[in-house]
């Protein structure tokens, strides 16, 4: 789903566990296991990276300690990277 990066483009390496993104409204996430306090919604159509789109049923919060805890986290199954929305 993510590119091969071009020249003049950080390189990740490793396990990407999250990544930045100006280009979506909610954080979203594909892991279930790292949610909390999970509450089924209304089904949402969510576009892909890859531009194909997937549906979220779930949402919830993600504590990265107590400097950072995400709250109204999408869980899309099909996504393979965990997006964090800056906008």
């Amino acid at each position: 789903m993510i590119e091969t990066p071009k020249e003049g483009y950080a390189k990740f390496s490793g396990d990407v566990k999250w990544l930045f993104d100006i280009g979506t409204l909610c954080h979203m996430i594909g892991m279930y296991k790292v949610l909390e306090n999970v509450k089924g919604i209304d089904t949402v159509e969510v576009r892909l990276p890859d531009g194909n789109q997937a549906l979220a049923s779930k949402v919830g919060m993600v504590n990265h300690g107590s400097n950072l805890i995400l709250r109204d986290v999408l869980f899309v199954p099909k996504l393979t990277c965990n997006l964090i929305s800056i906008y």
